[in-house]
């Protein structure tokens, strides 16, 4: 067999396995990062063959919220405070980052606020832990 020949069926196999760019597979899932693009209640996509990651439009959002509510049991939504109606359930799955707080719920001075108050618990916490290390050490001498 030719050089000529295995190259052009080399080709013809590539072209059978390698991935069709324009039939592309996209995953839909709703957690991950913060940083990564996401929608108003935290819907993402991912391009497998293009590694590509963007943003579901909210009525990718909605649809899909409203196959995940209507998954859950009657039975199960009559004990659940959230999932109870559909907008509960759709208030309760609104994406909690601090870019859609800013735009929703919360201002950015309050959002600054809690920052500022985590912070000042953190600070406290670790003084605390500081303190007890430092009474340890001593109490093992």
């Amino acid at each position: 067999m030719s050089n000529k020949t295995i190259f052009r069926r080399l080709r013809r196999i590539e072209e059978k396995l390698a991935p069709n760019q324009e039939n592309d597979i996209v995953v839909v899932w709703s957690f991950g990062p913060e940083d990564e693009p996401h929608g108003k209640y935290g819907y993402r996509k991912l391009h497998v063959y293009t590694g590509l990651k963007e943003a579901c439009t909210e009525e990718e959002e909605l649809r899909y919220i409203k196959q995940a509510y209507e998954d859950i049991p009657l039975e199960s939504r009559k004990s659940v405070a959230y999932w109870s109606s559909f907008e509960a359930f759709l208030k309760h799955q609104k994406c909690k980052c601090p870019v859609h707080r800013v735009e929703g719920d919360f201002g950015a001075e309050e959002i600054e606020d809690l920052l500022k108050q985590f912070d000042d618990v953190l600070e406290e916490a670790a003084r605390a832990n500081i303190e007890a290390r430092t009474l340890d050490i001593l109490n093992n001498e």
